[in-house]
């Protein structure tokens, strides 16, 4: 027998009918088992055989943007876990829009408010009878878009006070129509 698998380590010997396998952290949610039927042997057919084992993590991390600017909708994301609910929840609630996106393990929101928000998501698979799990939390900075506040028409030779909204630190450039410097 000549077993292989990604996503995890055999333990013990490999050179029999069955295996253990100890699952790691596969990225895409599931480890893949396969076996050479061309070493087994006997009354097998030789041929190469591989199965998607589905691995459930605890602590998965929540993949998406951690500094995001206001009136941006940004899309977060878990591994996809066959037979497995997802819950997703956002603090503070206030200031935020939700919208469901093509997948359970995935959610899109739209952020109204500046501020600092936490987000993560509890999951269980009732097929595997495994959770309730929850996810790592993403801390999420969003931050006030800058604006230009003052006159929006100016006549030529005359002064005018320009400010940005909230107020940073910003190197000015002035440009002519044919942008100029």
């Amino acid at each position: 027998y000549s077993w292989y698998v990604e996503g995890g380590t055999i333990i013990g010997a490999q050179d029999r009918q069955s295996v253990t396998v100890q699952w790691d952290n596969p990225q895409n949610g599931y480890g893949i088992i396969g076996l050479d039927g061309n070493l087994c042997g006997g009354n097998a057919c030789p041929s190469m055989l591989s199965k998607k084992i589905p691995i459930i993590q605890k602590g998965v991390a929540v993949k998406g943007q951690d500094v995001v600017c206001v009136d941006e909708a940004v899309i977060y994301s878990v591994p996809l876990y066959g037979s497995t609910e997802y819950h997703w929840s956002i603090q503070p609630t206030t200031g935020i829009s939700l919208y469901d996106v093509n997948g359970a393990n995935q959610q899109m929101v739209e952020f109204h408010q500046p501020g600092i928000y936490h987000l993560h998501v509890s999951y269980k698979c009732d097929f595997l009878e495994c959770g309730e799990f929850s996810s790592d939390t993403l801390t999420i900075h969003v931050k006030p878009r800058l604006s230009i506040t003052g006159h929006d028409r100016i006549c030529i030779n005359n002064p005018c006070d320009l400010t940005t909204d909230p107020s940073a630190a910003v190197s000015w450039e002035v440009q002519d129509i044919s942008n100029n410097y």
